[in-house]
């Protein structure tokens, strides 16, 4: 009698697969990217004959706004991979994972909007004087929460293998942890300078190219 209530105890939370946070994660970052391309403002030829000035001066006048678009997509992006990345060697779920999941979700799906309050005050447009850090400092900050919930997932999940299988290289935990903290130390560094140079922000980003690029990497185990 004991042994089957154990049983009981043991088996639902942690014998949970985790292909339907796969799926939700997938669909989210999709439609937040989806998003971001509705956003583009649609620049208007009517009256304006091919060859004339006013054509490339209307995609000129958008450069911002493509550099908005760019920013927001290429972060989405480095959500995706590096999620995806966690979820290859997460084999089973529970419901901590589950809401710690949703946390990086409602994060990941306001990237459009951060993105757009760059584009309403103008952060990127030529010519613009006395703009706010704050748009940017914004930016850095969603960065920062979103990239640390998701170390807390792969903290959670490989914490006394409690997520992954028993026999998982303790290097690939190592090393992706390690890639996260250096990548969000490079973010803190962005965030705090974008107070005083908004345009320092810049330096979250690159830091995601940098996550990116160092994860695939160890992916194929060439980081030592």
């Amino acid at each position: 009698m004991e042994q089957k209530v154990k049983k009981k105890g043991d088996s639902w939370a942690p014998g949970l697969k985790p292909s339907r946070i796969e799926a939700l994660t997938d669909g989210v970052i999709a439609i937040a990217m989806t998003i971001l391309v509705l956003e583009l403002a649609i620049p208007n030829f009517i009256g304006t004959h091919f060859g004339s000035d006013e054509v490339p001066r209307s995609f000129v006048e958008m450069i911002p706004e493509f550099y908005v678009y760019a920013l927001g997509f290429v972060v989405l992006g480095m959500y995706w991979i590096l999620h995806r990345f966690m979820f290859h060697f997460i084999k089973r779920s529970d419901g901590i994972l589950v809401w710690f999941n949703i946390l990086f979700l409602m994060f990941a799906a306001a990237v459009p909007f951060s993105t757009a309050v760059l584009r309403v005050n103008k952060a990127l447009t030529p010519g613009t004087h006395a703009v706010s850090p704050m748009p940017w400092v914004f930016n850095a900050a969603s960065m920062v929460i979103t990239v640390l919930i998701l170390l807390a997932i792969w903290q959670y999940a490989t914490g006394k293998h409690r997520l992954v299988d028993q026999d998982i290289d303790k290097r690939v935990v190592w090393v992706f942890k390690k890639i996260i903290l250096i990548g969000v130390s490079i973010m803190l560094v962005g965030f705090v300078l974008s107070f005083f140079i908004p345009l320092a922000s810049l330096i979250s980003s690159a830091s995601g190219l940098y996550m990116i690029v160092v994860t695939a990497r160890a992916r194929h185990g060439t980081l030592s």
